[in-house]
């Protein structure tokens, strides 16, 4: 059983099927924490969005909710404790609830802070760690309870922070440490040894951490202190999706997926779509930020890399990688397309500028966007070859003739910015707003009118868009669950489709040559796929 943080569910998976069920809780509590087994045969668990406590019955499936007397209590860690009850972590105390009656008692704890991790130790005391002030804490629980059941125990080293908590095989209780590279052992008489995240005991009687920004993961052996780690398989946050002449899926994979401390290097996949296997193909700028992806006229997959100011291609026989660095000095590249002239057209950010660059030859021209404060984002064909982009910065829509490099600027009345484009299945430009209303909306090449459809009330930021094998616009939505969504583009009827992982961030959508429609999952490190047939989402985890 598992918590799923701001999802609002709790979650099951069989450890020999591997199915997970989900059971959506009755608070739109988003933020559960932990969870435990309690000595009842129930699931308990800390609702940090709505600070109660949680009890889900295995066998039925019902959901009980109890709150404590401090209700804007923040509450975190817990635990089944050595008296069978359940003990939890709050915002400045230590509690209990009395599994019988289900009364909760609160305990301040000596000074202010709040746990990440609390357990039972091997002398049958609660044990809890308190990282804004460097200790450790032991807790007696007997019927005397008074401040003097609190033992505090000071880290030697004087900034480590220790985080994860665990009762060790050789009678110690194992610490992890959130700032420091060291894992420390507390002895219940009071002795500390100073030896990254979580730590749990191995069914080889050893300890395993994890370090969340060290991109490690170990073991330690409590008789010897030898330490042994092993990186993990990196994630890459996947940003965009295009088909290639191979008729399998081609994806950029972003290894600045969350925060500067997670810095990996980029890579462009390959799915198979008979197979699902997933090929790897390192990009020679490792940090470049690659974005966008598309099938070139040559056969080869084009991308863009933001942060560096380049623009690559990727032979899919040989898997061979080539750059190339684009003239302006702020270049910032971020979508790309294949004009009717047969060069590959992107959008330049940073410059304010279309650029295109020939396959053939390897040349690259770019145009001023007659816009001083421009900044020019998705770009895609139109009727007779022509490109159109979206500006996030100006109210207006582009179009650059590749013959002529004219550009043309068209003002969206209402003043909204647009984000990603497509050439729709009615011959006209389908585009997505996302500021500061978030919609759809269409421009007739013809007339040039604006045409916006409102996705009607609750909370839908439409990010990636495209066309499907139905012949209907498709986009994802940047909601609190993640949606994909179906628009008639006559009817402007709408349907979604949850998002099975919850992922809330996918940018890429693209029509498969297997009739489905594919997106990538940014947060979730997953290609996903809706099968048109039945419309169900399905995933498959990115590298």
């Amino acid at each position: 059983w598992f918590t799923e943080g701001f999802a609002n569910k709790l979650g099951r998976i069989s450890p020999t099927t591997h199915v997970v069920t989900e059971f959506t809780l009755p608070s739109d509590v988003r933020g559960t924490f932990g969870i435990t087994a309690g000595a009842d045969g129930a699931l308990w668990f800390t609702e940090g969005g709505s600070h109660r406590i949680g009890r889900i019955d295995p066998i039925t499936t019902a959901i009980e909710e109890f709150t404590p007397s401090t209700s804007t209590s923040q509450v975190g860690a817990i635990t089944s404790g050595p008296d069978h009850n359940i003990w939890f972590i709050e915002q400045g105390a230590l509690a209990r609830l009395n599994i019988r009656t289900h009364v909760i008692s609160e305990f301040p704890l000596p000074s202010p802070a709040f746990s990440l991790a609390l357990a039972v130790g091997p002398d049958r005391n609660l044990w809890f760690t308190e990282p804004d002030n460097n200790r450790i804490v032991r807790f007696h629980p007997s019927r005397h309870i008074s401040s003097r059941s609190f033992t505090q125990i000071t880290v030697p080293s004087s900034t480590t922070g220790p985080s994860g908590l665990v009762a060790g095989p050789d009678g110690g209780v194992w610490f992890s440490e959130s700032s420091g590279t060291s894992i420390g052992a507390e002895f219940p008489s009071g002795t500390a040894n100073g030896h990254s995240q979580a730590i749990t005991v191995g069914p080889d009687k050893k300890l395993w951490f994890a370090s969340e920004f060290g991109s490690q993961f170990g073991e330690i052996d409590p008789a010897t202190h030898a330490v042994a780690e092993y990186p993990p398989v990196i994630p890459h946050g996947p940003t965009d999706v295009a088909v290639g002449a191979d008729h399998n899926l081609w994806i950029t994979e972003n290894g600045h997926s969350f925060s500067p401390a997670f810095r990996y290097p980029d890579k462009i996949a390959r799915l198979d779509l008979r197979t699902h296997a997933l090929t790897e193909f390192p990009v020679p700028t490792a940090d470049g930020q690659v974005d966008a992806i598309t099938s070139g006229p040559d056969g080869k997959l084009w991308f863009t890399e933001t942060a560096s100011g380049r623009v690559g291609v990727i032979d899919p026989v040989s898997g061979s990688i080539r750059e190339f660095t684009l003239p302006s000095a702020n270049a910032h590249p971020e979508d790309i397309a294949v004009g009717g002239d047969g060069r590959l057209w992107f959008t330049d950010a940073g410059a304010a500028k279309i650029g295109a660059i020939d396959p053939a030859t390897d040349v690259i021209t770019e145009i001023a966007i007659p816009a001083a404060d421009s900044v020019p984002t998705s770009i895609a064909a139109g009727p007779g070859g022509r490109l159109w982009f979206t500006d996030r910065a100006e109210a207006v829509l582009g179009r650059v003739n590749p013959i002529s490099g004219v550009i043309k600027l068209f003002p969206i009345p209402s003043g909204h910015r647009g984000g990603d484009i497509a050439f729709g299945p009615d011959g006209n430009m389908w585009f997505t707003e996302n500021f500061p209303l978030k919609g759809i909306a269409k421009i007739d090449v013809v007339t040039k009118t604006v045409t916006e459809v409102s996705l009607g009330p609750g909370y839908r930021a439409p990010v990636g868009l495209g066309v499907g094998p139905d012949r209907a616009l498709w986009f994802t939505e940047s909601t609190p669950y993640g949606k994909v969504a179906r628009m008639d583009p006559v009817s402007h009827a709408i349907e979604e489709f949850a998002v099975p992982s919850g992922d809330s961030d996918c940018p890429g959508i693209v029509a498969g040559p297997d009739g489905n429609l594919w997106f990538t999952e940014f947060g979730a490190w997953r290609v996903a796929r809706v099968v048109l047939a039945g419309r169900t989402p399905s995933g498959f985890a990115s590298g």
